[in-house]
């Protein structure tokens, strides 16, 4: 059935069972994907999904439902179950669907290219086979994928959508003789393939080669306060982590840091942050049913916004900002080359691995696939060095963001400069 008749009928199905307020979404996944395993092309195969969630509100309950099987009597039972879900759940007034937003829209190639994914996976071993041969590719992507989504609420929200994109990805580690680096990834989306080597993209030509000046690594002689250079996959975890204590789970409960700190500077001057409400590889409206704006988040460091989904905003009283999953860091005036010639004793750190931050952003992190800084100039890599400190002195510390970028789609970060971390 076609997704917008699915939706429609969907919609009818719950209105007739009774709820009060109502949204269905129908989305469909199509995909076709080219594997690398050990270092060789493994698989080739498309496949398909097609899926509806169903919401319902009744009396102030609200209940969830996603299903695959699409049949009449699948579908009734999905609307008897969604019901006596909803009569079980907790009422509250804060459960409200959209109401009277509209969009359709298409974004990016809309069908396949199987022999570009086919060029682009021969282009990674390729690069690999000459440039980076210690290294071991244990596994790799090359893909196509186009979402197709229709959501509809009782309310008059009515919302379409197709995104198609284009994915590389590799994952693995560099080995020579007994010893190897530890392990790690690149990869993202994008919509035009072809316009660069496959090893140009998402810094995975990079990944490959420092992976092979990973091989050999040493501790610290001895503990220190410096300062760290985060490369991108690393100033993601700071950006989620400032993400997560504007929205839900941190408002809810009371324990976001910003709360009460809008229209505040709240971290370094040089940190501006805008949303990407039409990324490559992502949706022009949420899973809520609210089209995307422009959101200018952070300027010169100043809180402009809280990031409040629908349910949270009635709850608490505070302005509804729709958001998805697209963000930029805004580049800054300092080279790459210039920032690590600017730290006297630190680390460039390219992954960190940690658990979640303590409510106040307390951390400890082992840093992974970095190298130490001396004097300017990069030294050896570094094994067994873990950091700690506060993420939000981190935010408050930046010293200098980088003017290059990693673009992967949804994501466009650079490279931050922080001072005052705790080395061990």
């Amino acid at each position: 059935m076609e997704l917008r008749s699915l939706a429609q009928n969907a919609l009818q199905r719950l209105q007739h069972a009774g709820f009060d307020q109502a949204l269905v979404r129908t989305s469909k996944r199509q995909m076709d994907e080219i594997n690398i395993n050990h270092n060789q092309a493994s698989l080739f195969r498309s496949t398909e999904e097609i899926s509806l969630l169903m919401e319902g509100i009744i009396a102030g309950r609200k209940a969830s439902i996603t299903v695959t099987q699409l049949d009449e009597q699948a579908l009734t039972a999905a609307v008897n179950d969604l019901l006596a879900a909803a009569e079980r759940a907790p009422a509250d007034e804060a459960n409200q669907v959209s109401s009277a937003q509209q969009i359709d829209h298409q974004q990016g190639p809309l069908h396949s290219d199987p022999e570009l994914l086919a060029s682009k996976a021969q282009e990674i071993l390729t690069f690999r086979q000459a440039q980076a041969p210690a290294m071991q590719i244990q596994e790799g992507l090359a893909s196509y994928t186009c979402r197709t989504v229709c959501l509809l609420t009782s309310k008059g929200t009515d919302l379409s959508a197709s995104v198609g994109y284009f994915e590389l990805s590799v994952c693995g580690c560099a080995k020579q003789e007994q010893q190897n680096s530890s392990s790690n990834s690149a990869g993202g989306n994008c919509a035009e393939l072809s316009l660069a080597p496959a090893n140009e993209w998402f810094g995975i030509g990079e990944m490959m080669q420092t992976q092979e000046q990973l091989i050999v690594t040493q501790s610290l002689r001895e503990k220190f306060v410096g300062e760290v250079i985060l490369a991108p996959q690393a100033v993601e975890d700071l950006l989620y982590w400032l993400l997560a204590q504007l929205s839900d789970e941190c408002l809810l409960s009371g324990s976001s840091l910003y709360q009460q700190e809008l229209n505040k500077v709240i971290t370094s001057p040089l940190l501006s942050i805008t949303n990407r409400h039409r990324a490559v590889d992502c949706l022009p409206f949420n899973e809520e049913g609210f089209v995307i704006p422009e959101i200018e988040l952070l300027v010169d460091g100043k809180l402009q916004h809280l990031l409040p989904s629908f349910y949270a905003s009635n709850k608490l009283k505070l302005p509804h900002l729709p958001t998805g999953n697209g963000w930029v860091i805004k580049p800054g005036q300092t080279k790459r080359a210039e920032m690590i010639a600017g730290v006297e004793r630190g680390a460039i750190v390219n992954r960190l691995s940690m658990g979640d931050p303590a409510k106040n952003g307390d951390f400890s992190a082992v840093i992974k696939n970095s190298f130490l800084i001396e004097q300017g100039r990069q030294q050896h890599g570094l094994s067994e060095v873990m950091i700690a400190g506060n993420v939000a002195n981190m935010l408050r510390d930046i010293v200098a963001v980088s003017q290059e970028t990693l673009d992967t789609g949804a994501l466009s970060l650079p490279w931050l400069r922080i001072s005052g971390v705790h080395f061990s």
